[in-house]
């Protein structure tokens, strides 16, 4: 291709340019971003909480130890909650960038990260959630298969 040519790039090997994929890869990159944020907060709320129970106990009398406890039970519970959403929006930073791309690797770490996701909110019967990893777990297996959209390379 000639420099100053009106023509565009053609797109880098491995990947194609579905526009639809830059719009999806965009809006899971944002929100991701603030499932990140969400995990730091509940962290950060789980030693303020842990802070806070290990001061009751100790002002009801109750001996070092147990304010200990329920202070590690707290923050651990937290700290476990916490990480388990900042690794999910991790992960849904790089589906979400692989999309942007056309990439076929992250259709198919979406179509696994979103069926998991699918699936434990079956399990805990949430609407919203059935709705939106249902939506993202049907658009990676139907850009996967070709269906909607040039198959990714």
């Amino acid at each position: 291709m000639q420099p100053g040519s009106p023509y565009p790039r053609p797109p880098q090997p491995g990947y194609s340019d579905y526009p639809t994929d830059k719009v999806i890869g965009v809006l899971i990159m944002v929100l991701a971003g603030c499932g990140v944020l969400l995990g730091i907060l509940v962290i950060t709320t789980g030693g303020i909480f842990g802070m806070a129970a290990q001061q009751a106990a100790a002002e009801q009398g109750a001996n070092a130890k147990e304010a200990s406890a329920v202070a590690g039970l707290f923050g651990v519970s937290f700290a476990l909650v916490g990480g388990i959403l900042i690794v999910h929006a991790a992960l849904s930073i790089a589906v979400g960038w692989g999309m942007f791309k056309s990439a076929k690797w992250a259709f198919i770490l979406g179509a696994v990260l979103y069926g998991i996701g699918l699936a434990l909110n079956l399990i805990g019967f949430s609407i919203l959630g059935i709705l939106i990893s249902g939506a993202l777990f049907t658009y990676c297996l139907l850009r996967l298969t070709g269906n909607l959209g040039p198959r990714p390379a």
